[in-house]
């Protein structure tokens, strides 16, 4: 062991000067640039910058903007269209009632369909009651009290002409009660036949079913796209 020799700088001064060679630079060196995404964060910075302070006013209010469409329009309407769904439903419904010879089936989808149209106002109401007062869509708004006046003036109708129609309906092979069977195989011209076929025996009561249609144009007449 006394002959035993350990490395020793030749001198402190040269100690000093030892540096390690590392193949990248620690002066610069960040955690997130140990990543692939690392230099995200200044592309971003560089895409902001390009945009200057005006492109991001643009986006801000774009991005409100969209907002609004979609919690005041695209939402409620996407709500509405279930109901507008039914009452279109309803008409398909009168339809075959009336191919059927059904009485008892057209006067259950009349009280349907004033139902239907009730629920449809009051969704309207709910989720579009701002619109009645907005500049760019108070006419459309009235509009659509039209329709649904419209709508409530076929209902009543519809109920005027049943009316008249019952007491002379089994003549004609109408169904008029729950026991009778719906008859399906009759076509749409029979059926008009049959219904045609009674008019004679309530043309003299017909006034309050012509005051209801008349009703019905005087509520569609107003429409503002009958306007443009």
């Amino acid at each position: 062991m006394e002959n035993s020799q350990y490395w020793k700088p030749s001198s402190l001064k040269n100690f000093k000067e030892l540096k390690l060679n590392f193949p990248f630079s620690l002066k610069n060196f960040k955690l997130g640039n140990l990543s692939n995404g690392g230099n995200v964060n200044d592309k971003f910075k560089s895409l902001l910058k390009g945009l200057g302070a005006g492109g991001i006013a643009v986006l801000a209010v774009a991005g409100v903007i969209a907002a609004l469409v979609f919690f005041f329009i695209v939402s409620p309407a996407y709500t509405l269209l279930s109901n507008v769904n039914a009452i279109r439903n309803d008409l398909v419904s009168l339809q075959d009632a009336m191919k059927n010879r059904d009485l008892v089936t057209f006067n259950k989808t009349l009280d349907e369909s004033e139902a239907d149209l009730n629920n449809l106002r009051a969704a309207r109401n709910s989720k579009f009651g701002w619109a009645a007062d907005f500049p760019l869509t108070k006419d459309y708004y009235e509009d659509s009290n039209h329709f649904i006046e419209a709508g409530f003036h076929g209902v009543k109708a519809g109920r005027e002409l049943t009316a008249l129609i019952t007491p002379f309906a089994d003549a004609v092979g109408m169904r008029i009660s729950e026991e009778e069977e719906v008859v399906v195989e009759e076509g749409l011209m029979d059926a008009f036949q049959s219904w045609i076929s009674v008019m004679p025996q309530v043309a003299d009561n017909m006034d309050g079913v012509l005051a209801e249609l008349e009703n019905v144009g005087n509520e569609l007449v107003t429409l503002r796209v009958s306007e443009e």
